[in-house]
C-alpha cells in the first residue's frame, strides 16, 4: 500500500491544483477585462478631451491606456507564472493613475469618481465567471 506522501505526490496536492486552476482562470479572463477597460477608458477620454481639451489630461489618459496592454504582454510573456500578481499590479497602477488625475486642476471630482466606479464594476465582471470546478452544481 502506498504511503500518503507518495499518493499526494502522484495526484498533486489540492492547494496547488486549485492555485493552478485559479491562475489559468485569471489568465483566461484577463484579456476580456482589458478589452472592457480600454473601451471604457478610450470612450471617456475622447468625450472628456473633446469637451475640455487639456494636455495634462491627455497624458494621463495615454498612460492609463498603456497599462493594460503592457500588463497583458507581461502576463503572457516573462511573468506568465505570476499572472495574478501582474493583474493585481496593473489594477493598482491603473487605479493610481486614475485617482492621480484629481491633482490636475481642470479635472472634475465627480467625473473622476464616476470613472472609478465604472472601472471597479468593469473589472469585477470577468471575475464573476471564475469559479473552482468543484463548486459548480452537479446534475
Amino acid at each position: 500500500m502506498p504511503t500518503y506522501a507518495a499518493m499526494m505526490e502522484r495526484i498533486g496536492a489540492p492547494a496547488s491544483t486549485y492555485a493552478g486552476h485559479r491562475q489559468r482562470a485569471v489568465a483566461a479572463s484577463f484579456a476580456s477585462g482589458i478589452v472592457v477597460i480600454m473601451a471604457l477608458t478610450a470612450t471617456y477620454a475622447v468625450i472628456d478631451l473633446v469637451r475640455n481639451p487639456d494636455p495634462w489630461e491627455a497624458v494621463t489618459y495615454l498612460a492609463e491606456l498603456m497599462v493594460p496592454p503592457i500588463a497583458l504582454g507581461l502576463a503572457r510573456g516573462p511573468l506568465r507564472r505570476h499572472v495574478e500578481g501582474v493583474v493585481l499590479g496593473a489594477d493598482f497602477l491603473f487605479t493610481a493613475l486614475l485617482a492621480g488625475r484629481l491633482m490636475i486642476p481642470t479635472t472634475t471630482v465627480s467625473g473622476t469618481a464616476l470613472f472609478l466606479v465604472l472601472k471597479f464594476v468593469a473589472t469585477s465582471l470577468p471575475s464573476r465567471g471564475i469559479r473552482c470546478s468543484s463548486t459548480r452544481r452537479r446534475r
